[in-house]
């Protein structure tokens, strides 16, 4: 409840009032403060994980991206490895005459 300060019969105000009213305004000041902090911390770690989110999805696709590179060359080793004209051509890229 607020109180108002009351006027004496002199017209000057009650010092303790004023003092009560200071001291209220203060408090309402201090809560509204720590409250926006708080807000603005729980929106920021909000927003720092759905980041997080977003940056695994991705990982995810360039992974699956490079996973499916890989699988596109995964026989040449074996095919290498039994091809005599293939091995000689990148042994000797220069000679001409091994193509």
């Amino acid at each position: 409840m607020l109180v108002l300060p009351q006027m004496s019969s002199n017209g000057s105000s009650n010092s303790g009032t004023r003092i009560s009213l200071v001291l209220l305004t203060g408090v309402l000041l201090c809560l509204f403060v720590i409250s926006a902090w708080l807000l603005t911390s729980l929106v920021r770690d909000d927003a720092v994980q759905q980041e997080l989110r977003e940056g695994q999805q991705q990982m995810q696709l360039y992974a699956a991206y490079v996973r499916g590179q890989f699988g596109r060359y995964q026989n040449i080793p074996a095919l290498l490895s039994t091809n005599q004209r293939a091995r000689k051509v990148l042994q000797q890229p220069d000679n001409y005459s091994a193509r």
